[in-house]
């Protein structure tokens, strides 16, 4: 196995994409909502991430999603929906 120093070109590079990945992520949250509901907006683009994920899993051949479940898509969409009326 080779292990590259942390000197090397490749590095550096992954640095700087890593640093812009992140700062990107950053003003998009930021253009998106107040400094105030941040959270809030991440738990949704997560909550979205996670849900557009599993399903593609499910789209391999022999493989169950668990999105299909009855119990996981009533406590998502149950916690989502009572977030919702509360928060507006």
């Amino acid at each position: 196995m080779f292990l590259y120093p942390r000197n090397y070109k490749i590095y550096r590079i992954y640095k700087i994409m890593e640093v812009e990945f992140l700062s990107t992520i950053n003003k998009i949250f930021k253009e998106i909502a107040d400094e105030k509901y941040i959270g809030i907006v991440f738990l949704r683009v997560v909550s979205f991430f996670y849900l557009i994920g599993s399903n593609l899993i499910g789209l391999f051949p022999f493989v169950f999603r668990f999105t299909a479940h009855i119990y996981i898509t009533l406590g998502l969409g149950l916690v989502l929906w009572i977030r919702f009326f509360l928060i507006g």
